[in-house]
């Protein structure tokens, strides 16, 4: 049966606009008066509408609401026993789950990877939105608990928050990705492909300051990221952009290669040192280190935005690894751009970070972009969540068992391909000493 979570049918294509259209809920809103629900309702339908994307539908008065399993007092075991009951692992994630990914024929990505990422990809804990419009998604990621809960971002933590900046047009997203790096762990994932410049400006401004004080803002210097960098620079935060004193001699060697960089030729002496430019050489950095990421640190890359990017990268005829025609990678990139800085920063320690102590690899050293990093695996992460077909495997030589077990007590029990074994009873003994729970189990009957 196709449904909207299956984005390879008609069905979820049509689908996907008509949730577009609806407001994005949050629990956050029992927060709110009525006053500020209208604040929040008007922004995401004032920056809908604003948009160069050409929309099928108009914003309707109604949330789009999701919640998960366990957010409705059902755990892991109760997914399986779904699963057990219809075999269809996608239908599980699309109906349960809540997963709207595909993988591409193309995909650079192997099968069982993508299947590993989608079976262990984790849920945010909570929300946080700011100035009543933006919302973050937040996951535990080893932040400080206050009374026993997860308290969301820690202003003690000095974040890698990278960025993928965007025109606000409704094309590209402008993405935000925040690392805790002292565990490489994912804290929250931001997207919005309405949110303008100086409202970004604005929204960062308020991120750090209330939030996450002692950040490294990893901006990517592309047309957008220029001017964004230059607003913030003119900002209170501006201390808190990361920076590289070889930026100044890189941007010449690149404007030098390529004239037509006029925007970056115009950046002043005093702005040139900020960001970090996705040129041909750094983006092929950036590749490596997701795939060796995907290949040695996978319990790392268990966010939904960053799952869903990675499962809709193609390799192009050309051999480049990006989005697939129609898709967006901003959160992909937003994230790389973190742990780019992460791997090959030259004055992180600046900021707090200190890159010694890889949660994965252990101890290493600092690199840059022409170097990849191959060493051995040093920790394992907890046992993640056994696969789908070796939960199958189990209960079905769980049921052998119970059919055995009845054909050799109980001889009138008949079951084709299963043959009556000798046992201490004898052939002609009726007695059995069965106990009372094995009838209580078959019946589907719990305790």
């Amino acid at each position: 049966m196709n449904t909207m979570g299956n984005l390879d049918t008609k069905e979820g294509r049509d689908a996907l606009p008509v949730i577009k259209s609806m407001i994005p809920w949050s629990e956050k809103l029992y927060d709110m008066n009525e006053e500020q629900i209208q604040q929040y309702k008007s922004a995401y339908s004032d920056e809908y509408h604003g948009s160069d994307e050409k929309h099928t539908r108009e914003v309707i008065d109604v949330f789009y609401m999701e919640y998960q399993y366990y957010q409705v007092r059902k755990d892991w075991n109760w997914v399986l026993d779904q699963f057990k009951l219809s075999g269809d692992k996608m239908a599980i994630r699309r109906e349960i789950l809540m997963q709207r990914l595909r993988g591409s024929s193309n995909s650079p990505v192997s099968p069982e990877d993508i299947e590993y990422l989608t079976s262990n990809m984790k849920h945010p804990i909570k929300d946080l939105i700011i100035d009543y419009k933006w919302l973050f998604r937040i996951y535990e990621h080893g932040s400080r608990q206050v009374y026993g809960n997860q308290s969301g971002l820690d202003p003690t933590i000095p974040y890698l928050v990278g960025i993928d900046p965007a025109g606000g047009g409704g094309g590209d997203n402008f993405a935000i990705t925040i690392v805790n790096p002292y565990n490489l762990r994912i804290a929250a994932e931001f997207k919005n492909p309405y949110i303008s410049g100086p409202n970004a400006v604005r929204m960062l401004l308020e991120l750090v300051k209330e939030y996450i004080p002692k950040a490294c803002l990893c901006i990517e210097k592309n047309s957008m990221g220029i001017y964004l960098i230059q607003m913030l620079a003119e900002t209170e935060i501006r201390d808190n952009m990361y920076w590289s004193d070889k930026a100044g001699k890189e941007l010449d060697m690149i404007t030098e290669d390529d004239p037509n960089l006029r925007e970056l030729k115009a950046m002043s002496a005093e702005t040139q040192k900020y960001g970090t430019f996705n040129s041909a050489k750094v983006r092929k950095a950036m590749i490596e280190l997701l795939f060796q990421h995907i290949d040695q640190c996978k319990p790392l890359l268990c966010t939904e935005y960053l799952v869903d990017d990675i499962c809709k990268l193609v390799r192009t005829s050309t051999g480049r690894i990006e989005a697939g025609k129609g898709e967006h990678d901003d959160s992909l990139f937003s994230y790389l751009h973190a742990i780019y800085v992460y791997y090959t920063g030259d004055n992180i320690a600046i900021f707090g970070i200190e890159r010694s102590d890889h949660p994965v690899w252990g101890n290493i050293a600092a690199t840059d972009e022409n170097t990849v990093i191959d060493p051995s695996p040093k920790f394992s992460f907890e046992k993640e969540t056994q696969d789908w077909d070796e939960y199958v495997r189990q209960d079905a030589m769980r049921v052998e068992d119970q059919i055995q077990t009845m054909v050799d007590q109980l001889k009138f029990v008949k079951a084709q391909g299963v043959k009556r074994h000798s046992n201490s009873y004898g052939v002609n003994n009726d007695t059995v000493d069965i106990p009372l729970s094995f009838f209580d189990q078959i019946n589907g009957v719990n305790y």
